[in-house]
């Protein structure tokens, strides 16, 4: 039993790697390894909103506050996520999950299409595509 789990493990890795590599090949847009983002979280994810925050402040400056891109999802980026998903029209719970990582995705793409500025942002953002 223990032989075939294992089996079924690598099986699955092996999968996501090939997945993974003809995204990366194609240059289409797909999260396989970010998870929903709150508050206390840290890492590229946590800065990749933190970038499409401060990016939404250029269009909404009198609605949404600019954050420290530092990776640490505290209270201020908090306040970013929901005044975000005020504005479109989410539920305005200051988490990003895929409906609003959706939404800052496309922000940053807005001002990034190419990836350049930010490459890892369109990985590390939860997306429901």
């Amino acid at each position: 039993m223990r032989l075939s789990k294992r089996i079924a493990g690598a099986a699955a890795t092996l999968a996501s790697a090939a997945a993974l590599t003809v995204t990366a090949q194609t240059g289409a847009h797909a999260s396989t390894t970010a998870d929903w983002l709150s508050k206390g979280d840290t890492g590229s994810g946590v800065s990749c909103v933190q970038v499409a925050i401060n990016y939404a402040h250029n269009w909404w400056p009198g609605s949404v506050a600019t954050v420290r891109t530092d990776a640490m999802f505290g209270q201020l980026t908090a306040n970013g996520v929901v005044a975000i998903q005020r504005i479109y029209g989410l539920s305005q719970d200051g988490i990003v999950g895929p409906r609003t990582g959706d939404r800052l995705w496309q922000i940053i793409h807005s001002f990034d299409p190419k990836g350049e500025l930010h490459p890892d942002c369109y990985w590390d953002l939860p997306t429901l595509s």
